[in-house]
């Protein structure tokens, strides 16, 4: 795990938000995102609760040899801390997008910046949600490399 794993959410986040920005004009954003929010909050909420049950099972494996090993290694608190990243970040973009399905952003002239709020955000919960499988999976294919 080096500097790449722990950096790759924040700035393909901030590239994802600054290409948005650049190349997403307010002018064609529509007045009515409510399917956009809708199902962002869709795919936010299943995230949230996809990682949380992959966050109690590995709890739940607390005496497993594989679980021993990631202890030893220091890596078990890593894998959990990167958990509750992606956790907390697809929980964030829910938020968001309840707020932009009650609030409607763009008629109280925030439509650009809240949707470029919730591109990034998004970009960001993503990638930190693919991390968390990447390193799962590094975990279950060679456990004998982290002893």
């Amino acid at each position: 795990m080096g500097w790449w794993e722990k950096a790759y959410p924040w700035i393909g986040a901030a590239l994802v938000a600054a290409a948005a920005g650049k190349f997403l004009p307010a002018s064609v954003i529509p007045d009515d995102l409510k399917d956009v929010f809708s199902g962002l909050l869709n795919v936010s909420a299943i995230a949230v609760g996809f990682l949380a049950t992959a966050k109690s099972i590995l709890i739940s494996m607390e005496g497993r040899r594989v679980i021993q090993q990631l202890r030893r290694s220091g890596f078990y608190n890593i894998a959990v801390g990167y958990m509750i990243t992606a956790i907390r970040a697809s929980f964030i973009v829910a938020v968001l997008a309840l707020v932009g399905l009650v609030v409607r952003p763009k008629a109280h002239g925030l439509g650009a910046w809240f949707l470029l709020l919730c591109v990034g955000l998004s970009a960001f919960a993503g990638l930190a949600s693919y991390r968390v499988i990447d390193v799962l999976t590094e975990v279950l294919r060679v456990p004998e490399r982290r002893e």
